[in-house]
């Protein structure tokens, strides 16, 4: 009988937040049978994205430009530690204003057998005034979704 993963590819949807970040461990762990590969995406919005027409024009990109190597060097920096524990790591960068339908779009490029993210933190009312990124990703999502709660 041959011993494959049950996942062969783990994404981890985040946000450049410490909160995102703490489903890496269980990610990690699910990685770690071999075989797998574990795929951080990391979906950010650089401040004033949707004037970028406007900026271009105005010659002002360096904000964006800066923006997105920052989120570049984030990666960079969670994928070597990860690698470094003999994982099969790598990642991808998405610009975009809506986190919720970029994770699933990648995910159903993917063919992502999983997505292990952090649970919504937000008081009940946040998640009803602007929606709740979880929910969101779970209603749209075919693959499995791992959910992390608590610290």
């Amino acid at each position: 009988m041959e011993n494959s993963a049950p996942f062969q590819k783990i994404v981890v949807p985040l946000d450049g937040s410490r909160e995102a970040e703490r489903a890496l461990p269980h990610a990690e762990q699910i990685a770690r049978g071999g075989g797998s590969e574990l795929i951080l995406l990391h979906v950010y919005k650089p401040a004033g994205m949707e004037y970028t027409a406007d900026a271009a024009l105005a010659q002002q990109m360096t904000h964006i430009e800066q923006a997105r190597h920052n989120a570049e060097q984030y990666v960079k920096g969670l994928r070597s530690r990860i690698a470094s524990r003999n994982i099969n790591v790598r990642t991808q960068l998405v610009e975009s204003n809506d986190f919720p339908q970029s994770v699933c779009q990648f995910v159903e490029s993917e063919g992502a057998d999983v997505v292990v993210m952090r649970a919504s933190h937000h008081s009940h009312l946040v998640n009803v005034l602007l929606g709740d990124a979880t929910q969101r990703v779970s209603g749209c999502v075919q693959a499995c979704l791992l959910l992390v709660r608590g610290d």
